[in-house]
């Protein structure tokens, strides 16, 4: 699964993680009003996370186990002048993270598939915000076309809805919701064959590039997307689990 980091950053903002989406959700649901410190699980290259501390001054920590993403987080964040406001970097995963710090604003964007159904790593997210924060766990609803339609491994990935009726059932209290995002047919084809990023992401969501695919199941990819040329778009949707401190 490395060998496919880069593939997955291509398409990652386009098709998975929408910053200007998630940065809107944010603002919507007051989750950046009093915000100091911010810390990313699966921060990934970091492009939302540094334009918020650019924005707001706030303090940083970031968890990502890839090498290849962590480069380009500290790399974009020396550009942009905040590399001063990182406090913390853990080049692997939560279960190995330990902090002196608590944080206003937890997230997990596309993230917490890694994770699952796990209380002691739910807690010890929890345990990482401080009194009043929030934890924003993000991962693709039970609805989401792309899953649905172009997943082999749909049955190995939680959906947020599962994720939240499995919380709840735990105890965690939290709010649960959904958001949608068309992306353009044109994104998927150009000239009646898919484009590249189409490829790269239907590999990408099947652990293998494009070009190990069996035959059979590109085409069945294809005539999905083809069927979807009507309606102009593919829906991508996500559901978003708040945890209040």
């Amino acid at each position: 699964m490395s060998s496919l980091w880069p593939i997955y950053y291509r398409i990652y903002e386009k098709f998975i993680r929408n910053d200007v989406i998630f940065h809107q959700i944010f603002k919507d649901h007051g989750l950046l009003g009093g915000v100091s410190s911010l810390l990313s699980i699966g921060s990934g290259e970091g492009k939302l996370e540094i334009q918020l501390a650019k924005e707001l001054g706030i303090k940083l920590g970031y968890i990502d186990l890839s090498e290849f993403a962590s480069r380009i987080f500290n790399a974009q964040a020396e550009a942009n002048d905040v590399e001063h406001l990182i406090i913390e970097r853990h080049y692997d995963t939560l279960q190995t993270f330990e902090s002196q710090y608590q944080y206003d604003l937890v997230i997990s964007i596309h993230s917490w598939y890694r994770i699952g159904n796990d209380r002691i790593l739910l807690q010890k997210a929890l345990d990482l915000v401080r009194p009043g924060g929030k934890l924003f766990i993000s991962v693709s609803s039970r609805d989401d076309e792309l899953r649905k339609e172009l997943s082999q491994y749909t049955q190995d990935l939680i959906a947020g809805e599962d994720f939240s009726e499995w919380a709840s059932s735990g105890g965690f209290e939290h709010e649960c919701f959904t958001h949608t995002l068309p992306i353009p047919i044109t994104d998927f084809f150009c000239e009646g064959s898919l484009t590249g990023e189409a490829k790269d992401l239907i590999g990408f969501l099947n652990k293998k590039s494009w070009d190990e695919l069996p035959d059979e199941f590109k085409m069945k990819a294809q005539q999905i997307l083809c069927s979807r040329q009507p309606q102009g778009s593919v829906s991508r949707v996500d559901a978003c689990i708040l945890f209040s401190k």
